[in-house]
């Protein structure tokens, strides 16, 4: 329940900002402040639904609201939005002109993922070129990437660049970047000897410190993947403020989306198969290592002929083809024929033993970075972190797939299933893929049961009037506390429709 304190409050900074910046109050941002105050406090349930029309003040509505309540209970506060463009605007222009005009006392910060930060190890190791040449997991830089990361080197020692990708002055390509990148898996934290010049690191400091998170909904969900506060703050610490977002059902649908490659499985069994023998070699052979090898190399063999005879049964499908040259081939009411399952169901299990084999052996790594274990060469442990998390990523990713397909046999109503044809420069290769249908499912699980309280809004949340549909998308009860705003803006008398 909202305290009369806390109503003043939120009403003396309305009033403050209106008188400085010289604007009459507008009837639906008035309204719209009171729901959210309202909705974030409710004993019962603390999320609400509002679409505001174009013109509303959607923004400074929600921060005027949310800033004074997360303050009183302690919480911080992450905006997540869909596009750059609502990014920019919060983070460069609504926030600080909040902070100039109101009494309210807050700091704020953006949120990027692991991927848009260099990795300071990496950037050592790709400028050794032995070192380079000798872990398996990109090709060799060219001269001029080469050239580009000996910038990078220098103009971070000098204090001239942060370490940020958009930071970074000229173009750089995807791939390219990628050398310079981590993730979890590849990161050996604060045991790392970069550790306390770590970008990411600092970054993530700035966010914990930080009263208001200004993220994407990319992040947010990566984040819940993970189980939650590994970027961003906990959820149950957070009062999140989700924006545009008719874009979340998408987005969440796009994230959980499970796909592989056969043909390149195929072809990643041997470097995989390469990668852990290479690293065996390095460290000496110790036995705990040579058991997972064998292992592995026995048991690609078997999983090289399920996949071929997948790829084969595959092929035999009926495809058609799509505006961008694939083909494409569905299962209706996403059932797998039988032939498929069969084969599915050992590789699933084939590819979840990959995954622990090659956990096990990170979790070697680690303890020779810890100081746990001794093997020989035990200093190389960092530089092959990446690597083996890597092809843990990638066994988690195929088991994931089969592991759906082997399960849907009699099909499932809630995963869309069906097949892509590429055409590549090696040749023909076929991508199985598998989608949720009811993202809704998703969040009740990952964001609504563990969030401390949540406001979705957008210009566009309705379909004929009714929050049904999008409520029923984003996985909420029909009894969720919703609200429809009216645009300030007369469309009907400002707007022309032009017809060539």
């Amino acid at each position: 329940m909202l305290a009369h304190a806390l109503k003043d409050e939120i009403q003396d900074a309305y009033r403050a900002w209106l008188d400085a910046r010289g604007f009459e109050p507008r009837r639906g941002q008035r309204q719209m402040i009171a729901d959210v105050a309202t909705g974030i406090t409710d004993d019962d349930d603390r999320i609400c639904v509002i679409e505001a029309g174009t013109g509303t003040g959607k923004t400074a509505a929600y921060c005027l609201a949310v800033i004074p309540v997360a303050q009183a209970e302690g919480k911080k506060i992450v905006v997540s939005t869909a596009t750059i463009a609502l990014q920019e605007q919060v983070l460069l222009k609504d926030l600080p002109d909040l902070a100039s005009h109101t009494t309210l006392d807050f700091s704020y910060v953006l949120a990027k993922g692991r991927g848009r930060y260099v990795c300071l190890k990496r950037l050592d190791e790709v400028l050794d070129t032995d070192v380079s040449a000798e872990i398996p997991l990109f090709d060799e830089p060219g001269s001029n990437d080469l050239k580009t990361y000996t910038a990078m080197a220098t103009m971070f020692e000098q204090g001239n660049w942060d370490g940020e990708l958009e930071s970074w002055d000229d173009p750089i390509d995807q791939e390219s970047w990628r050398r310079l990148t981590t993730d979890h898996r590849g990161c050996a934290n604060n045991r790392c000897d970069l550790f306390q010049s770590c970008p990411f690191f600092r970054a993530r400091g700035e966010i914990h410190e930080a009263d208001i998170v200004v993220a994407n909904h990319d992040l947010v969900l990566a984040d819940l993947n993970l189980g939650g506060g590994v970027i961003l703050p906990q959820p149950d610490e957070t009062i999140l403020v989700i924006d545009e977002a008719h874009h979340l059902p998408q987005k969440t649908q796009q994230h959980f989306t499970l796909s592989t490659r056969v043909g390149a499985t195929t072809r990643w069994l041997d470097q995989v198969n390469t990668a852990l023998g290479t690293m065996t070699q390095n460290f000496g052979q110790p036995p705990e290592m040579l058991s997972i090898v064998r292992k592995l190399a026995r048991d690609t063999v078997v999983v090289a002929r399920l996949l071929t005879e997948l790829e084969r049964l595959v092929a035999s499908l009926s495809f058609s083809t799509q505006n961008d040259g694939n083909a494409i081939s569905r299962f209706s009411l996403g059932r797998i024929p039988e032939s498929i399952v069969e084969l599915c169901e050992p590789l699933s299990r084939y590819f979840l033993e990959f995954s622990n084999l090659l956990e096990t052996g990170h979790a070697h790594l680690q303890e020779l970075i810890d100081g746990s274990r001794n093997w020989e060469n035990a200093e190389r442990a960092e530089e092959w972190l990446p690597v083996v998390g890597f092809h843990i990523n990638r066994a988690s990713q195929s088991h994931d797939l089969f592991s759906d397909f082997a399960g849907a046999a009699l099909g499932n109503p809630m995963c869309a299933r069906w097949v892509l044809r590429h055409e590549t420069d090696i040749g023909t290769d076929v991508e199985c893929l598998s989608a949720p249908l009811d993202p809704g499912a998703i969040l009740q699980e990952i964001l609504w049961q563990k969030c401390h309280a949540a406001v979705l809004t957008s210009a566009t949340l309705c379909t004929m009037g009714s929050f049904e549909r999008f409520i029923e998308q984003v996985g909420l009860g029909t009894n969720v506390r919703n609200r429809r705003i009216e645009s300030p803006f007369e469309f009907g008398r400002i707007a022309t429709l032009a017809i060539p």
